[in-house]
């Protein structure tokens, strides 16, 4: 997925906090927001498991808190999960704007 869409990703809006994530660490929040279980996030994303926890201890440690829920939270409550949505939307159809 961030293969596809290239470099990191930060948000261009100056009203809100600036977090570097990968448009993969994106769409990874995006599908630990609507799924369950850590298998059906892997699923999703087409990814194993081992990665996904990876990836999101990663989006963890840059947004500064210590479990997967409270970074959901930060990501809804900030915008980011729309904006994975636009990310994920925009690399499916080939119009990246991050490149």
């Amino acid at each position: 997925m961030d293969e596809m869409c290239g470099e990191s990703v930060a948000q261009g809006h100056s009203s809100k906090p600036e977090w570097d994530l990968t448009a993969r660490e994106r769409t990874l929040l995006r599908a630990l927001a609507a799924e369950p279980t850590m298998q059906a996030v892997a699923e999703s994303v087409h990814l194993s498991e081992r990665q996904c926890r990876r990836l999101a201890a990663r989006i963890r440690d840059v947004l500064g808190v210590t479990t997967t829920r409270q970074a959901v939270a930060i990501a809804a409550q900030s915008g980011l999960l729309i904006e994975a949505l636009e990310t994920s939307r925009d690399c499916a159809l080939g119009t990246d704007k991050t490149s």
